[in-house]
């Protein structure tokens, strides 16, 4: 007798957000929005949505507001300034990394200077 084979379906893509303390509400809520909300209009494979933070601890926003995350630092979304903490924590070292014209000097205070390539998208316009 043949042998069916079953089709696993993979999961959704998964988009996991760094939380830290001092995080700027307005990207995550960005992320959040765009990527955690359920989307039926899209269909069944819209993305799974997490947050992670270092040691997964709770973190404190800008605005006070608090968060715990969901999970470590295994995988991680950065937009605008966002790349800065990454590239702070080493996890861009060696690659490439793109963000927002207005950052187009790296931030004060996230200790050591990124190490890794960080091109700034063009103002238009």
């Amino acid at each position: 007798m043949p042998k069916h084979r079953t089709t696993r379906k993979a999961p959704n893509p998964l988009v996991a957000t760094l939380v830290y303390d001092g995080l700027c509400t307005f990207e995550f809520s960005c992320a959040a929005e765009v990527f955690g909300l359920s989307r039926p209009e899209l269909g069944p494979d819209w993305y799974r949505f997490e947050t992670c933070a270092a040691r997964g601890r709770s973190v404190r926003s800008q605005y006070g507001m608090r968060m715990k995350a969901q999970n470590g630092l295994e995988r991680l979304l950065s937009i605008c300034s966002g790349a800065f903490v990454l590239a702070a924590t080493g996890l861009l070292d060696g690659k490439r990394a793109t963000t927002h014209w207005r950052y187009a000097e790296a931030p004060a205070g996230l200790g050591r200077p990124p190490r890794c390539g960080i091109t700034f998208a063009r103002k238009s316009g």
